[in-house]
């Protein structure tokens, strides 16, 4: 290939290999949750992609290579850390625990979509390639795919569970079995006897 071809090549792909335009709506204020959305969405502007995060967590150092644009919900997170505590902390009451967790996934929905910034960027009129959601009892924020015209992605940043696992298989129960108080070792037997023969056994 002489310098003539390979200047060619150079130009048509410099002009004609654009990045995608990318909404990464991550609100969810809670720190363990923000590592890994925030990491997926900073590897994809430093490959070069145009990357609107929307979060809790400001980013001190700014990714690079593509463009970051960063939509903070500082308010959002100073409001819901009470709630954690509440829920997480040695003086939590169960009932609370029980009664007003779907009380807090409910406004963990409607907080966000609610926010002075994020209203303004729906009724903007911009348009994204892909929106990707952090899932978290969040399915609400789906809707904003369609609403910006662009494929949806669903990042989940919790562990293998029934929570995550529903549209595309059934997670074994060998996986998740502390959901149900399972608290002896797992074998084979093990998963035979109780996912396989469907066996109720005593844990006691």
């Amino acid at each position: 290939m002489d310098k003539i071809q390979l200047f060619l090549v150079l130009v048509t792909v410099v002009c004609f290999a654009n990045g995608a335009k990318i909404l990464g709506f991550s609100p969810l204020p809670i720190a363990s949750h923000n590592i890994l959305s925030k990491a997926v969405l900073r590897a994809l502007a430093e490959a070069g992609h145009d990357v609107t995060a929307v979060t809790c967590y400001h980013e001190d150092k700014h990714p690079k290579g593509g463009k970051w644009r960063e939509i903070l919900l500082s308010d959002y997170n100073e409001k819901f850390s009470g709630h954690f505590t509440q829920m997480t902390g040695r003086d939590r009451k169960t009932s609370f625990s029980l009664l007003g967790i779907q009380k807090m996934t409910l406004e963990m929905t409607e907080t966000p979509l609610a926010s002075p910034q994020v209203q303004d960027l729906i009724k903007s009129g911009e348009k994204f390639d892909v929106v990707i959601v952090n899932q978290f009892m969040n399915e609400a924020h789906y809707m904003l795919a369609a609403h910006f015209d662009a494929h949806l992605v669903v990042l989940s940043t919790i562990g293998s569970g029934p929570m995550n696992n529903y549209l595309v298989r059934q997670s074994k129960l060998h996986y998740n079995l502390f959901m149900q108080g399972v608290k002896v070792a797992c074998n084979w037997v093990f998963e035979k006897e109780y996912v396989t023969n469907g066996k109720i056994i005593s844990l006691e």
